[in-house]
């Protein structure tokens, strides 16, 4: 079915910059919108690609706007009563889904130059958005910030980094033995580059390898806030 919405009408209730919940599945990878839910308690809406799992990390929050842009059909769901939800089985060919492009095999290109320069900066967990996260934050001259958040806790903590060669970063004081309890290693192995999503999107990467490199690593990804704008959430609630 087409929707009927033009830029003339709203047909939700709710305001255009409504906060509503989605993940990176449908935002990111393009996957259908085949569960829509109106929850009962807070009138919440949520949109995922299916009743499958999904981590907290993959969690986006979006405004409704950009919701119905990003799939104008859901709007046919407009009236949808509070504790409700609608599904659809159907599994569109992906050349049939609105805003389709084609994928392409994700790729990762190693930085081997100007090290510490590309490391300076502020680095997210998920540039996507969430509901908990981290935030590293690395300064030219070797101070450093780590933000955790999530709905129970928000903190952070400074210490100092160094590189030791290409392939460690050092996070602590090396004279005092010290590192931060954010991190299991002070010395672990690093790599930072490019990385372009099946979407085709780019983006700089820094992948720390706390417990070697044949494990997973620890991901985070550059963000567009320029490092001399950055607040502590100290400076940012004063």
């Amino acid at each position: 079915m087409k929707s009927q919405n033009t830029k003339a009408e709203w047909p939700f209730a709710d305001p255009k910059n409504v906060a509503v919940f989605t993940t990176t599945q449908v935002m990111r990878l393009r996957q259908p919108v085949l569960h829509v839910s109106h929850d009962d308690d807070d009138g919440a809406w949520q949109f995922h690609a299916g009743t499958q799992q999904v981590s907290t990390g993959d969690m986006m929050i979006v405004a409704l706007e950009e919701m119905v842009e990003h799939d104008p059909t859901i709007s046919e769901l407009a009236d949808l009563p509070c504790g409700w939800f609608a599904e659809r089985e159907k599994m569109w060919r992906p050349e049939d889904y609105p805003g389709y492009r084609p994928q392409r095999e994700p790729s990762f290109t190693r930085y081997t130059t100007d090290l510490q320069h590309r490391l300076t900066g502020v680095w997210d967990t998920n540039d996507f958005g969430s509901m908990g996260g981290e935030r590293l934050v690395l300064w030219l001259d070797g101070r450093a910030v780590m933000e955790i958040w999530n709905v129970t806790y928000c903190g952070h903590s400074s210490f100092r980094w160094s590189l030791d060669g290409q392939e460690h970063v050092c996070f602590g004081d090396p004279d005092e033995g010290a590192f931060p309890h954010c991190f299991s290693t002070p010395r672990p192995y690093f790599e930072v580059g490019r990385f372009t999503a099946r979407t085709g999107e780019e983006m700089d990467v820094l992948r720390i390898y706390e417990r070697g490199r044949d494990e997973e690593p620890y991901e985070l990804f550059k963000a567009d806030e320029p490092i001399e704008n950055y607040r502590t959430p100290n400076q940012k609630s004063s």
